[in-house]
């Protein structure tokens, strides 16, 4: 079986990630293995918050923050450099 990742930048979503999580999880519901890697670039909102929240639920959520502010490419590398899927999506996170 194929596992799918999808990585999405975030910084300062705040407003969407809750529904971007939510739309995420219900297509990749339809496969066994995946997982939702949300990477913030150092997000000044509570956009942190709502994604670990929403990781606790859920194990197939993760969150990786940063170690410095690196932009929509650094925050693609970290989600790639994460992620354990076969095929890797990626996706804007606004």
């Amino acid at each position: 079986m194929v596992s799918i990742t999808v990585v999405s930048p975030i910084h300062n979503e705040e407003d969407v990630v809750e529904e971007l999580i939510q739309r995420v999880q219900k297509v990749l519901k339809r496969y066994s293995k995946w997982e939702y890697i949300l990477t913030d670039d150092w997000s000044t909102d509570r956009s942190p918050e709502l994604i670990q929240a929403a990781a606790a639920k859920d194990s197939h959520i993760r969150y990786v923050r940063l170690p410095q502010k690196g932009g929509q490419t650094g925050c693609f590398k970290a989600g790639f450099d994460a992620a354990t899927g076969d095929i890797v999506i990626t996706m804007d996170g606004d």
